[in-house]
């Protein structure tokens, strides 16, 4: 039997194509309906025996007689309050809420003004319309964490076996970590990111990949934001952890301006971000490394934005270009993952877009921060998959559901750590506690 030809196109070809409308996207099927929420006022008058659940997505649903009424957050788990909009409706405290009347729902506008909101303790009112004016419901939940129960590992396979890490100081080895959705501002961030900390004496650490989400949930303001100092600098002691620090955006950093994340680095000498997608190189055991940082929110953007085509354009181009010995990219968006579904439209058009360009441009990694989860998958069609969404800790766990080519995949939070001894690249996934969890070794 002759053999067959496979053609691959490169990554200007893939462009072209999207251009042309030849990339077809599928439509985002229906979300699920959120699960059902516990204390409320109803104008005055407390409801007997009022039931209420708050599932991890964030959705409050209380109930009281022949009454019930049903508001989505984004995340309850950040203790921001008033920056909430139901179902991700604008950045005020506008919410559309559904009200039930006998066996039907209606949808209306309503207010939310929260007055505390912690991991722990969630109240305000939620001003809604009615037949003789404004309906106040006043409410107080307190959820405590088991709130969030742990969502499902399904499918997990015994991963023992492999060979541990050499976590000793070589100044020649390259040496570095990545970790994503680290800006909670909860306990479980800070946590992953003592771990880095104290991790880092055994490098010397080189540098880290910050796969974005670091500002949740709605970026900066400015680069003299407070943010910068609760979420970057204090989050990542710079006594330890004086090395660069190379970030690609996530979808919370495109919220509120892009400005602040490149003007930042004028101030600090540990932010990198000098574009907002953009290259670096460095090398080690005389072999040269090309880290690529991708825009994932832009790049799943409109392909007549400027913005999106530039996205696509730069990194993958770099990439295509260079003769470096090893390719690694980074962002936020996982192409696959255990903790995400596959047939969404924003899944589809990482596959059609990413997974292709990083294909033909011979990219041996791709290290994603979107998924709550730490694993790595693969490799497929020569690339290897690191998630390393667990920086924000067990309070952002996801389901999880192993695949057949699923290495390893844990929920409670973690992180990625880096080591090129000259003839191999040592992949270590790392628990909450700093316990190694997985090895992976990639030769080349």
């Amino acid at each position: 039997m002759p053999r067959r030809t496979v053609m691959i196109p490169t990554a200007r070809v893939l462009f072209a194509l999207l251009a042309a409308g030849s990339l077809v996207v599928a439509q985002e099927p229906p979300a699920p309906a959120p699960a059902p929420a516990q204390s409320v006022v109803l104008d005055g008058t407390p409801l007997e025996d009022p039931s209420a659940i708050l599932d991890p997505a964030g959705t409050l649903e209380i109930r009281g007689g022949d009454l019930a009424w049903r508001v989505r957050f984004p995340r309850l788990d950040f203790p921001t309050p008033n920056a909430y909009g139901f179902e991700r409706v604008g950045r005020d405290n506008t919410v559309f809420a559904m009200v039930r009347n006998d066996d039907l729902w209606d949808r209306v506008t309503g207010q939310l003004n929260v007055n505390k909101w912690t991991a722990e303790h969630v109240d305000g009112v939620l001003q809604l319309p009615g037949e003789d004016g404004t309906t106040l419901v006043e409410f107080a939940v307190n959820p405590e964490l088991r709130r969030i129960k742990r969502p499902r590992v399904v499918d997990a396979r015994d991963v023992s076996g492999f060979a541990m890490p050499r976590d000793e100081p070589v100044k020649r080895d390259l040496v570095f970590c990545a970790v994503g959705n680290t800006g909670t501002g909860l306990p479980g961030a800070t946590k992953v990111a003592e771990q880095i900390a104290t991790l880092a004496e055994t490098g010397p650490l080189d540098f880290v990949l910050l796969a974005g989400d670091v500002f949740a949930p709605n970026g900066v303001s400015s680069a003299t934001d407070p943010q910068w100092q609760t979420k970057f600098e204090r989050l990542f002691d710079p006594a330890r952890l004086g090395c660069a620090f190379y970030a690609a955006l996530g979808d919370c950093e495109h919220k509120n301006g892009l400005a602040p994340f490149t003007a930042y680095g004028a101030s600090s000498f540990r932010w990198t971000m000098p574009a907002l997608t953009y290259t670096f190189e460095v090398k080690s055991h005389g072999k040269r490394f090309l880290f690529a940082s991708l825009d994932t929110t832009s790049i799943m953007g409109d392909i007549s934005e400027a913005i999106t085509r530039f996205s696509m354009r730069r990194p993958f181009f770099e990439l295509e270009d260079s003769d470096a010995d090893w390719k690694i990219a980074f962002g936020h968006e996982p192409v696959y993952s255990t903790n995400t579904p596959q047939n969404t439209k924003g899944a589809r058009r990482m596959r059609q877009i990413v997974m292709q360009s990083l294909m033909v441009t011979g990219t041996d990694l791709y290290i994603s921060g979107g998924a709550n989860v730490t694993e790595i998958i693969g490799p497929r069609v020569g690339v290897v998959h690191v998630g390393v969404g667990g920086g924000g800790g067990p309070e952002l766990d996801g389901p999880v559901r192993w695949g057949d080519d699923t290495m390893t995949a844990f929920q409670g939070g973690g992180f990625a750590w880096f080591r090129f001894d000259g003839e191999k690249l040592e992949v270590s996934l790392r628990d909450i506690d700093g316990k190694v969890r997985y090895v992976h070794t990639v030769h080349k």
